[in-house]
């Protein structure tokens, strides 16, 4: 190779470069990285909490009093209603969870390291041959039939929720003696007041941190264009910029699959704006899960209350309505959850159409001449859509194992511990209540610090990107 070829491979690759780490900046910012998994994760070991919760209310005596007027309900008694919920809700976190592993193991058949997504950008930096067009081909293949499996699996989860949503609906609609459609007005206009305030609140507490941590986030910035220039000035020193693009495309971090030199050398010009944001977001992230775990502890206080026999029925169907109201927000959380999976085969489609519309049309063609040139045009068309989806398939891939880890050890465990309670049964004395409650909470207990550990991990990862 001669020193002309060698400056313009460099020049070439440096563009590529400068592509790529646009790409990196563009989705670090994106809601899609940024998203705050938390409620999600801790969705189904809370709903497991509180409908054993609920269930231990319905056994007390002074509970079998109250009868639900709902005709969609197979009895009028609570206790009943509530076996059945946690029943169905049980074979459908088992279900689930099977799900969640071929979402997981697909996932990382995509977006890992070495995975399909970055075959196809590997075969988009060569030269338009027959041969090539093949070879991409059978990895959109591979692209497409994963990403139907993924999303699939997340349709038949999100079917299999929305049965077991009904009878949690219908059991909160007998609680309230408000219509179905004015409690849902009704809860959707305190959730709106409340987004509201906590947004309010957001506001005053960074107008706060911006003026204390002033010189902090000076500091830092001078420290991120320092590490910057560092790894400017020894790439310059060691070159290696015909072989970034391939470096850059195939070494992934624990949330995508890249290595820290990878990370390094292609993620740093994101750094500057990031970290001003991400101090930010992770306080408020803390702050939800603080507000959501004070809101359930205060519920299965005001639960737990419902045991004198002085309560009146009234009073106990408003806190039963709240908790099981609570329970409906839940697996609206694990919903919202599985149609973000079910939308990768909407960006693989975007992927494909790239390659239909430019590449594979183009190849057709008999007789194509060899050409040396790289297709720029449809490089640039289908690298960035490419890199998208290899970020989703790899959040994918890191929240479908999370949640699967928790649901073998938390969720499915937590069904058989509330079976095993016996909390369907009448509790006849005070004692018996008592035993019964401090196993409850002893499960909750070690459920809440594993899933806490767990989403603490998932975190760490997806910040390392």
């Amino acid at each position: 190779m001669t020193g002309q070829q060698g400056r313009q491979q460099g020049a070439a690759s440096e563009e590529t470069q400068v592509a790529i780490a646009n790409m990196i900046s563009e989705v670090r910012l994106n809601d899609l990285v940024k998203q705050d998994w938390t409620k999600e994760l801790s969705s189904a070991p809370m709903s497991v909490a509180i409908l054993g919760e609920c269930m231990l209310v319905a056994s007390f005596k002074n509970a079998a009093q109250i009868q639900l007027d709902r005709p969609e309900l197979k009895s009028k008694y609570l206790a009943p209603n509530l076996l059945e919920i946690a029943q169905v809700g049980s074979t459908t976190f088992i279900k689930a969870e099977v799900g969640m592993g071929q979402i997981c193991a697909s996932s990382l058949h995509v977006g890992g390291s070495g995975g399909t997504i970055d075959n196809i950008m590997r075969y988009l930096s060569k030269p338009k041959t027959s041969i090539n067009k093949k070879l991409l081909g059978i990895q959109l293949n591979v692209l497409k039939k994963k990403s139907d499996t993924c999303a699939g699996e997340a349709r038949k989860i999100l079917a299999d929720f929305e049965k077991w949503g009904t009878l949690v609906d219908n059991v909160w609609f007998a609680l309230s003696d408000k219509s179905a459609d004015s409690l849902r007005e009704e809860r959707e206009k305190a959730q709106e007041l409340m987004d509201q305030m906590k947004k309010e609140a957001d506001l005053v507490a960074a107008q706060e941190r911006s003026k204390e941590n002033l010189e902090l986030r000076r500091q830092k910035l001078a420290q991120a264009t320092a590490t910057r220039q560092k790894v400017d000035k020894q790439w310059e020193e060691h070159g290696g910029a015909s072989t970034l693009f391939m470096t850059g495309v195939t070494i992934v971090n624990p949330l995508l699959g890249w290595s820290m030199f990878g990370l390094t050398t292609l993620g740093l010009w994101a750094a500057e704006y990031d970290f001003l944001n991400e101090e930010k977001l992770l306080e408020a992230q803390k702050r939800d899960l603080e507000q959501t775990l004070s809101e359930e502890k205060k519920l299965a206080m005001d639960l737990q209350k419902l045991r004198d026999d002085n309560t009146s029925l009234a009073e106990m169907k408003k806190t039963l309505s709240r908790a099981i109201g609570r329970l409906v927000d839940l697996t609206q959380c694990i919903r919202q959850m599985l149609l973000f999976f079910g939308k990768v085969t909407k960006m693989v489609d975007n992927i494909v159409e790239h390659q239909d519309d430019e590449f594979v049309s183009v190849l057709q063609i008999e007789d194509i001449p060899e050409s040396e040139d790289d297709p720029e045009e449809l490089q640039q068309a289908t690298q960035h859509p490419a890199f998208r989806a290899k970020v989703h398939f790899a959040t994918m891939q890191k929240v479908a194992e999370a949640y699967t880890d928790i649901s073998n050890e938390h969720i499915i465990g937590g069904f058989d511990e509330i079976f095993q309670i016996g909390l369907s049964n009448i509790c006849e004395n005070d004692d018996e209540v008592d035993s019964k409650q401090a196993k409850l909470d002893a499960l909750k207990r070690k459920s809440s610090q594993s899933v806490r550990a767990t989403i603490q991990q998932v975190r760490l990862q997806e910040r390392t990107f």
